[in-house]
């Protein structure tokens, strides 16, 4: 954390009051231009109340969701009895503070909000005179709503004060996190405010100095020592002489994991946060949601096509070739087959004529199939299935030899199709391998997601082609692992490349207009019921406290976190 001046001023000063009351857009002085939202008016109510709603958000930093959850500290054990919550949560995938602390007050990730570096300056990517959105906190929108009429933040972080929680009607910089707590419990015992943030950090120091891991003893020691602060809080919140009038939703959250002894990456150790929304009314509700992976969409053709690609250059060890043995596994999710015949994962110029080379692509009639061509040759067909839409799939492509012979054969979610005899096919060519549309192609590209693509010079066993859609990620136990010449799991989740991770190095480059989206993830067992169908995000809090006040969410705020509390509205709207 750095000592940069502070960009915000205080919302108290009438301009920025006057700004905020037109939709929250703060100016810097540079020349960078800020879209103006829409005039904020105040929403019917969505929620009755009777009585006085509040809300205690304590934001724990560098608090590893998996990780508090093995420590299991008392007052947060406590808590469950009565809470919605997930230690699995999901935070910004650029995951330092000022980009995940942002997200959690803004409501929207660092793609939007463009806040990445703890000058809490804009990202220097926008350019200069850029229309640059300014996506107001959610203690402006609640100011703007008249939802709220006093509120107050804490923390020992200056940077965060003079920035995110200025909008509070007290911001407080302190000492520690004793000093956070202490100061929220005076608040409690002598003030009457309807909002308070308590920002705590010392478990983010503790990981830094000794690991993000409950097994560090530092780590673990920090967990239940905040632990303590948040008990003592809700004591002091229990304590409230007007309590029995107060109707309190208590959110406890983290804004980034940690890997190792450090975070800022977008790993799922440092992306994994836990969310705790506390009520005495509420049910206990682990909220699981399906397995989530962030993915990109491929589509299009020509200007619209979003697709990645190896450049030949560094393609080759993906030709086919005249001999040798290979296996080709990928999952994909489908939405749109396209037209005539379109291709989706290729190492192909072009498959109108007899050709070199190898494509996954879709026939007429919907099936999925694998082209083989070489010159002078006819084209070969290695027939799959018809796959239903909206649905993941697992599909391999194996090349193996035996008794002289070359073959190739595809499997459909680990079921086997008939072999096809290549012998004498030189599948070598200069194409780039693209996962998506290819340019080359005279189709419309299919409308699809795609993940986990593995490419082996081993031609595995069949029983194993059969376990490949319920396996995990390829680790260094894997009797296979040395013969992965491509291994792209694309859940990368932010930037534009899907990193290969095997010892080549080849990374899929994208292009086109992409975006990284949360989808459901491939369940090769029986599907379970879940309380909610979407991954919980960090962005969810600012939602949710809208709607525990009775606002209302505007879709012109844009906001990336979404209202999933009144799914429970029986546990707690009298």
């Amino acid at each position: 954390m750095n000592n940069n001046t502070h960009l915000f001023r205080r919302r108290r000063v009438p301009l920025v009051l006057l700004l905020a009351g037109l939709g929250g857009v703060l100016l810097t002085g540079s020349c960078k231009k800020y879209a103006d939202p829409p005039r904020v008016y105040e929403q019917a109510d969505s929620v009755k109340i009777k009585k006085k709603r509040k809300v205690m958000l304590i934001v724990l930093e560098g608090a590893t969701g998996q990780e508090v959850s093995k420590v299991m500290p008392p007052a947060i054990k406590q808590m469950l009895a009565n809470s919605k919550y997930t230690w699995n949560a999901i935070s910004d995938p650029v995951t330092n503070d000022p980009a995940t602390l942002t997200s959690i007050m803004r409501g929207v990730a660092s793609l939007k909000h463009q806040f990445t570096d703890s000058s809490f300056e804009l990202n220097a990517s926008a350019g200069e005179h850029d229309v640059v959105p300014v996506y107001p906190t959610f203690i402006q929108r609640l100011q703007d709503l008249g939802k709220i009429r006093k509120s107050t933040a804490v923390t020992s972080w200056k940077k965060l004060s003079d920035n995110l929680l200025i909008y509070a009607d007290d911001p407080f910089t302190v000492a520690n996190d004793a000093a956070v707590k202490d100061k929220i419990i005076d608040r409690l015992n002598t003030q009457n405010d309807d909002l308070l943030v308590a920002d705590f950090n010392g478990i983010n120091l503790a990981g830094i100095s000794s690991g993000f891991s409950a097994d560090a003893a530092a780590y673990r020691d920090a967990i239940v020592k905040t632990d303590t602060y948040i008990g003592n809080i809700l004591e002091a919140i229990k304590a409230r002489k007007n309590y029995d009038k107060e109707d309190w939703l208590v959110a406890v959250t983290s804004n980034h994991g940690g890997s190792g002894n450090s975070y800022g990456g977008n790993s799922a150790a440092e992306r994994n946060i836990f969310a705790l929304y506390y009520s005495p009314s509420f049910k206990s509700t682990e909220l699981a949601a399906p397995p989530q992976v962030e993915v990109v969409r491929m589509q299009g053709k020509d200007a619209t096509a979003i697709n990645a690609k190896v450049a030949a250059a560094n393609a080759d060890r993906y030709n086919l070739k005249t001999k040798g043995e290979f296996t080709i596994q990928l999952k994909l999710k489908i939405y749109n087959k396209g037209v005539t015949q379109p291709a989706f994962f290729t190492k192909y110029a072009n498959t109108t004529g007899a050709q070199p080379g190898w494509a996954f692509m879709f026939q007429a009639a919907g099936e999925w199939r694998v082209i083989i061509g070489a010159n002078g040759k006819a084209l070969l067909y290695l027939t799959g299935k018809n796959l239903p839409l909206n649905e993941w799939h697992a599909l391999t492509l194996k090349v193996y030899e035996e008794n002289g012979k070359r073959y190739g054969v595809v499997y459909t979610d680990g079921e086997k199709h008939t072999p096809t005899d290549i012998t004498g096919y030189d599948i070598t060519n200069t194409a780039d391998l693209v996962a998506g549309f290819n340019q080359g192609y005279v189709s419309t590209g299919p409308v699809l997601s795609m993940a986990d693509i593995r490419f082996y010079n081993a031609a595995l066993p069949d029983n194993v082609i059969g376990s490949l859609p319920c396996t995990q990620p390829v680790g260094a136990a894997d009797p296979y692992n040395n013969n992965l010449i491509g291994y792209w799991p694309c859940t990368d989740g932010l930037g534009g490349v899907m990193k290969d991770v095997s010892a080549s190095k080849a990374n899929l480059l994208l292009n086109g207009s992409y975006a990284w989206e949360f989808s459901e993830a491939y369940n090769c067992g029986p599907r379970k019921e879940y309380p909610l169908t979407n991954v919980i995000q960090n962005t969810d809090l600012f939602p949710q406290i809208i709607y525990w006040f009775g606002g209302k969410v505007d879709d012109a705020w844009k906001l990336d976190g979404k209202v999933w509390l009144d799914k429970f509205e029986s546990e707690f709207v009298k």
